[in-house]
């Protein structure tokens, strides 16, 4: 119920309904001869793609060592060399595009679209990162990055959402600001902000007082309750 199609592709493969294409794609361990090689319902096409698979069920992984070291994580999709690369466990996770999610281990419910998106993230789970470079060096949880290099300064921050060029990096956010809604133009020019009390900012990305906002009398300046 295996198809493996290339030097040793599923060659220790014991589960059902895989298809392995590739030089050593789904090849497992030679110390799964026991009998622990379970892995079910998995496509890998590419050089050592899924190479690593003992447990994990219904993944996809093509191109060059994508999901290489997947063993045990579920329902995981790496499309792109390396994308998922040191992927152990962890579910429900989707790389599209070479070094997407590369240093991911643990974590689980990410999605990351483009290049270098979400690269280093290790154990921190649910952040959604879209563009070449977004997310590229954040750890932390639960971010939202859309755009080209969009929440690239991020570090440990966590639960930001970055729409935009901008890499997060400076004032209104910080590397390890969290709870952040940051808002850029395609050249990284800041636009808007809504800071962590919920305050919204349009042009001004100081510290914010008052939720007072008044498009039409100041273009967009805002105001202190009372205040003219």
């Amino acid at each position: 119920e295996n198809t493996g199609v290339g030097y040793q592709a599923g060659q220790y493969a014991q589960g059902s309904y895989n298809v392995y294409v590739g030089y050593k794609a789904g090849n497992g361990s030679v110390l799964e001869l026991a009998g622990t090689n379970t892995a079910t319902g998995n496509t890998a096409v590419g050089n050592s793609a899924l190479r690593s698979a003992d447990t994990a069920d219904y993944c996809a992984a093509f191109g060059r060592y994508a999901n290489y070291n997947n063993a045990s994580g579920d329902y995981t999709t790496a499309i792109g060399a390396y994308s998922l690369y040191n992927h152990t466990d962890g579910n429900y996770n989707t790389a599209i595009s070479s070094y997407s999610l590369y240093g991911l281990t643990t974590g689980t419910e990410h999605v990351a679209i483009g290049m270098f998106a979400s690269y280093t993230v290790t154990t921190a789970s649910y952040s959604t990162a879209i563009g070449y470079g977004a997310l590229q060096i954040a750890t932390g949880a639960k971010n939202t990055a859309i755009g080209h290099s969009a929440g690239s300064g991020i570090t440990s921050g966590q639960y930001n959402v970055i729409i935009g060029s901008g890499t997060g990096s400076s004032a209104p956010i910080s590397a390890t600001g969290s709870g952040y809604i940051v808002f850029y133009d395609g050249q990284a020019n800041f636009r808007a902000q809504f800071d962590t009390s919920g305050n919204l900012g349009v042009g001004t990305s100081g510290a914010l007082t008052a939720k007072c906002f008044s498009g039409a009398r100041s273009r967009g300046s805002f105001y202190e309750p009372g205040t003219p």
